[in-house]
């Protein structure tokens, strides 16, 4: 009876914690708020002061405006001006001081909120963590705009590179090693998107990924990070994929004086980016999707004979391998016709080396984490430009993540 009664007391102290922690919260957000307001005013004053003085506008009173801040809004009175011998009106602080009606650290919190969750979800997150009343178009149209600026920054580079000749500002010093891996995946896509194919009743359109990394940190035993690594990713051509990936490369000391280790699944489109970026770097098929290949197409006595044939030094014996196997009906031979190309078309990375890089898990968990995780679940679909705003934001997140962890570490090896 004595421990139910000590219980039923330590919740009631609980309950009245939380609440009182509420309240102080509640009572820091009105003040901050307080204060904003305030100093917004004084700034509209300040401004609208020199306005005036000037002569050239007429002074007509006060009008009440709303700004979004990282606390809550913001309820302010502005001065109405009117410029003489001119139609309109102005109001200093938000047209001359050019001060938005969604405040800079807003902004962040909505940026930060919606690249990793829906914008319904950020709405009630930063309704609930921060105060922050804001719709999720307001969120939506603060992604948009942080996203296209981002974009613009990536496609100014590439111009510069491939249009002007010039060399993008900000490069690193060269790297001694480095390896790339490259792999796509296919996101929902409107049905207005151009770019989108037909998949299993719908429409999708493949985003391109590719994560570079300079070295690899022995975390603990049988868990390893990798350092220097920078991660590019766009829904667009091969062609403009290749170009803005060798820029991005470029800028983190990536170049022709780089010894490149390349990986990928075998997929045309990547190896074109290998030959159109690095042409002169070593290529390596991910021998996960080697091996699931192949068990797709054999049985498992020929499946065994085929894997001891992975660590022969060459892709010459799987090939014939293959070539000499006699199918069991005509859809067999297809099917290992259909793998034989994909074997000689990757001829040149069918070199595997015991207790070496083999594989391409490093984009395959950076695809997971960049695109999947926010951009596949149920129900979506997405705009061409939608989706790569929403991309470039969360690639930008997670390469400032990287260069954080980075400063922490000692020198990478491989």
């Amino acid at each position: 009876m004595l421990i139910d009664r000590g219980q039923e007391n330590i919740g009631k102290w609980q309950e009245t914690v939380n609440e009182v922690e509420e309240a102080i919260i509640r009572r820091h957000r009105e003040a901050a708020r307080e204060e904003m307001r305030q100093a917004y005013e004084e700034v509209d004053r300040k401004i609208g002061g020199e306005m005036l003085a000037t002569g050239r506008y007429v002074d007509k009173g006060y009008v009440r405006r709303r700004i979004i801040t990282a606390v809550g809004i913001v309820g302010i009175r502005v001065k109405r001006l009117k410029r003489k011998g001119r139609a309109g009106s102005l109001y200093p602080i938000l047209t001359a001081g050019r001060v938005d009606t969604i405040s800079g650290p807003a902004r962040k919190r909505c940026i930060q909120a919606a690249v990793g969750q829906s914008y319904a979800e950020s709405q009630k997150t930063l309704e609930t963590l921060a105060g922050m009343t804001i719709s999720r178009m307001g969120i939506w149209k603060v992604v948009q705009e942080a996203g296209r600026a981002e974009l613009r920054r990536c496609e100014q580079d590439r111009k510069a590179m491939f249009e002007r000749g010039e060399i993008p500002e900000g490069c690193k010093s060269s790297q001694e090693k480095a390896v790339i891996e490259v792999d796509g995946i296919l996101i929902g896509a409107r049905p207005e998107v151009v770019e989108s194919q037909e998949v299993a009743g719908r429409r999708r359109m493949e985003v391109k990924v590719g994560v570079v990394f300079c070295g690899v940190h022995q975390q603990s035993q049988g868990r390893r990070r990798t350092v220097g690594r920078s991660i590019h990713a766009q829904i667009s051509t091969t062609e403009e994929f290749a170009e803005s990936w060798y820029v991005h490369c470029l800028k983190h000391g990536i170049d022709e004086q780089t010894s490149v280790h390349m990986l990928g699944d075998g997929a045309p489109w990547i190896q074109t980016v290998r030959r159109e970026t690095f042409p002169e770097s070593r290529y390596t098929l991910d021998l996960c999707h080697l091996r699931r290949n192949a068990r797709a197409v054999l049985t498992e006595r020929q499946y065994g004979d085929f894997s001891r044939r992975i660590w022969s030094g060459s892709g010459t014996e799987m090939i014939a391998y293959i070539r000499a196997l006699r199918p069991s009906d005509r859809l067999h031979r297809k099917e290992l016709d259909t793998f034989q190309q994909y074997l000689e078309s990757n001829r040149e990375g069918l070199v595997y080396r015991p207790g070496k890089l083999n594989g391409s898990g490093v984009v395959e968990k950076i695809v997971d984490i960049l695109v999947a995780r926010r951009m596949k679940r149920r129900g979506m679909s997405w705009s061409k430009e939608g989706a790569n705003n929403i991309i470039a934001l969360r690639a930008l997140s997670l390469n400032r993540e990287s260069i954080l962890w980075d400063s922490r570490l000692p020198s990478p090896t491989f």
